[in-house]
């Protein structure tokens, strides 16, 4: 009994979260590779790699005796009860079919496929014919971040000085830690959100998926930040997000459109001093969920230049800055004593009550800045999105090797037509670069 109690270590309380089995949140990550994929080679590449001998990738989740979820090492990893191999069965030339193909596999396993809780909680897809890997990570081992961290670690150079993409704490300066905590009450008991086009639900989680990719350059938005004084990459990502849904909205439901509709979003946070990569991700006390959010309002209106979004959304980020909010969202999930208290149940029902009232949700992660390969394969692109969800519509970002990718899971009963919300995002940035 001694010895199994010194092994178990106790998950963190944002980690605990995403294990109830009402969120049970995976991330799925892609990783498009210039050849045809060898798999006793990648294989072999992942069973030598640090990923595997990773604290958090080599520990079952267990409950103890007294019901609290704790990490259990488990005695050695087996590539082989990691990995999945899928031989797609029709024939695909084209780039644009293989990335179809890869987001339609995406979306397939995204609602019908849970990680098995009797081994570590991921597990590799090696797409044959697709040119493409999907290693899923349950969100408890961590966040993007850390997962970004970790594959650079593992397959790409050993010097990196990248451009952080998202927003982190180190940026926060003068806070006015009232008008946070008033941010934070407003946001979970009175943010209520209009019925849209593009409205969630509870259980729309489970209704069948979509997922598309809308295609950025990094060079672009940063020449786009220029134009805005003091403007992030960020700001430019909300701002053609904003000039995006706009455009939908106006194709779907016109009427609605004829006043400016407000959809609040919650954009994640990196909570960490600055961006971590490589070998300071292996210090336990900067990997996990180190991550908040903030919640943001879009008013989608006819009629303005992207570029006004751009400059409505920075203003918005500006505030958020000087706020503690999400600094009161992330200590309030970690007090352990009081989500104890609360119970389980009540954890949920809070968790949920920010999803439901609002419309969709952002995150903008930072990737490797350079190229990675693995097994000598390049890897081309690095997409990112994650599952159990009740919004209909989610997107993630990753900046990667000079481009960024914009990964939409989208409910494809509620948004049918995420190609089209897709290309109105690209064509935001685009209008924002020629703009004179």
């Amino acid at each position: 009994m001694g010895n199994e109690k010194e092994e178990l270590l106790p998950v963190s309380p944002i980690s605990s979260g995403y294990l109830f089995p009402e969120i049970d949140q995976i991330m799925f990550c892609s990783l498009g590779l210039a050849y045809p994929i060898d798999i006793d080679a990648v294989k072999s590449a992942f069973s030598n790699s640090v990923l595997v001998k990773h604290p958090r990738f080599s520990s079952l989740a267990i409950k103890d005796h007294q019901g609290r979820d704790c990490w259990k090492k488990f005695p050695s990893i087996d590539m082989d009860d990691h990995t999945i191999i899928h031989h797609h069965g029709a024939a695909v030339t084209t780039a644009q079919e293989k990335e179809d193909a890869v987001n339609a596999y995406i979306a397939d396993i995204a609602v019908s496929t849970p990680l098995r809780r009797d081994k570590p909680l991921w597990d590799l897809h090696l797409l044959i014919g697709l040119d493409c890997l999907v290693l899923r990570v349950h969100h408890s081992i961590g966040d993007g971040e850390s997962l970004m961290s970790l594959l650079s670690l593992c397959f790409g150079a050993k010097s990196v000085d990248g451009d952080g993409a998202k927003e982190n704490v180190h940026d926060r300066k003068r806070a006015s830690r009232n008008r946070g905590l008033w941010s934070w009450i407003k946001s979970l008991w009175f943010t209520l959100d209009k019925k849209t086009v593009i409205s969630g639900g509870d259980g729309v989680e489970l209704w069948p998926r979509k997922v598309v990719t809308a295609k950025f350059k990094v060079k672009d938005m940063k020449a786009v930040k220029q134009e805005v004084p003091d403007a992030t990459i960020n700001d430019v990502l909300l701002g053609a997000i904003s000039c995006g849904l706009s455009e939908y909205l106006n194709l779907k439901s016109p009427k609605d459109m004829l006043d400016s509709i407000q959809l609040t979003c919650p954009c994640m946070v990196n909570m960490r001093k600055a961006s971590v990569l490589q070998e300071e991700i292996l210090d336990m006390s900067i990997w996990g969920n180190k991550i908040s959010f903030v919640l943001v309002p879009f008013m989608c209106q006819n009629g303005l230049h992207p570029l006004q979004h751009l400059r409505r959304i920075k203003a918005i980020m500006d505030r958020k800055k000087k706020s503690f909010e999400s600094r009161i969202v992330y200590n309030f999930v970690r007090l352990h004593p009081l989500l104890a208290l609360l119970g389980s149940q009540v954890t949920v029902w809070l968790m949920r009550r920010y999803v439901l009232n609002t419309s969709f949700v952002i995150s903008n992660i930072v990737g490797p800045p350079k190229e990675i390969a693995i097994a000598g394969n390049p890897v081309t692109y690095i997409r990112v999105t994650i599952s159990s969800l009740p919004y209909a519509i989610v997107m993630h970002m990753v900046s990667y090797a000079g481009r960024g990718d914009l990964q939409l899971i989208v409910a494809k009963d509620i948004v049918d037509d995420p190609e089209f919300l897709a290309k109105s995002f690209e064509v935001a940035l685009s209008k924002m670069v020629n703009y004179k």
